[in-house]
């Protein structure tokens, strides 16, 4: 399709999270996702987003969690690597509880070469 710089890019076959691997291509649209830790000693929480954004995929770390390549995240960064997280979770190990909430779309593709 054109490309635009408010355009949501097919980058190649669509692909299932639980299928995503190095290489792939991650699409963003208005996502979000944020993380409370909390211990008995308090809590912290971090928030990410990625208004319109793509990224490679370098690693699929299972539940939900996949680490990416990316740049211009914060707008002007160089590239680096970041792990995102795509589904919803919560997980209790020892004292700690973690809780994962993600809102917006994003969409994984497998690259094609043209045709």
């Amino acid at each position: 399709g054109p490309v635009t710089a408010d355009a949501d890019y097919r980058w190649g076959s669509p692909i299932a999270i639980g299928n995503a691997a190095p290489g792939d291509i991650v699409q963003f649209r208005d996502y979000a996702f944020e993380r409370r830790t909390e211990t008995s000693e308090g809590w912290e929480e971090e928030r990410q987003e990625r208004p319109h954004h793509s990224a490679i995929v370098l690693s699929n770390d299972g539940h939900g969690a996949v680490t990416v390549l990316e740049q211009n995240a914060p707008e002007g960064s160089g590239v680096h690597r970041t792990q995102l997280f795509f589904t919803d979770r919560q997980a209790q190990e020892g004292g700690t509880r973690v809780t994962v909430t993600v809102s917006g779309q994003f969409w994984f593709y497998r690259p094609e070469p043209r045709s």
